[in-house]
Order: C-alpha cells, then sequence, then structure tokens
C-alpha cells in the first residue's frame, strides 16, 4: 500500500524543487515523497487535470493507474468532459481547455 501524502506541503513545491535542483527528503511525517506526488502537486498547481499520451491518459485524482513508469511522452491536460461524454469515456484529458477553439486538439481517451 502506498504512503498517503499531503499534497499542499510546501516541501513538495513545484517552485522550491526548481529552486533548489533537489527532491525534498520528506513531504509529510517522514515519508518518502514520491515523483509521482510531486507530479500530482504540480499538475493542479498549474491548473491540469491530468496527463495523456499516444498510449494512455490518467486523472490527478487516480494518477498513473495503470502503472506507467515510462512518462517520458506524457503531456499535461485538461479533462473534457463533453468530449468524454461523446466518446463514451470516463475521462478525455486533451491539450486545449474544453470549450477553447477546437483546431489542432490533441487528446487521449480513456474508456472506464
Amino acid at each position: 500500500m502506498g504512503a498517503q501524502f499531503d499534497i499542499n506541503d510546501p516541501r513538495c513545491d513545484p517552485d522550491t524543487l526548481r529552486e533548489t535542483h533537489t527532491a525534498p527528503s520528506s513531504c509529510t511525517g517522514g515519508l518518502p515523497c514520491s515523483a509521482s506526488e510531486c507530479i500530482v502537486r504540480y499538475l493542479r498547481e498549474h491548473g491540469y487535470d491530468g496527463l495523456y499520451s499516444d498510449e494512455c491518459g490518467c486523472l490527478t485524482t487516480d494518477f498513473s493507474p495503470c502503472g506507467c513508469i515510462d512518462m517520458d511522452h506524457c503531456l499535461a491536460g485538461y479533462n473534457d468532459p463533453e468530449e468524454a461524454k461523446r466518446q463514451d469515456c470516463d475521462f478525455w484529458i486533451t491539450s486545449e481547455k474544453p470549450n477553447a477553439e477546437l483546431s489542432g486538439k490533441e487528446s487521449r481517451r480513456e474508456d472506464g
């Protein structure tokens, strides 16, 4: 079972990580702060809903449910509930905020 973490803990702050170039020794209660915890925090703080690639997509609320460890091709994205409904999916992560101009829209479908 994975350790619980506090997404608001300042030791996992993206700006702090960027300034110090080192990962925090812990996020809460002496537990190590994982890379995925820091990614989730960054995505939320910058208004993203999840990640997507050509292979899969995930929400910050259910981050990397398939256990993907190769995130080199993942991009930050936004959930588009209307597109998810049209595609008969639980969610649809896209490169543009919902209701944005549709030209050149990249997206990733996730079935439930």
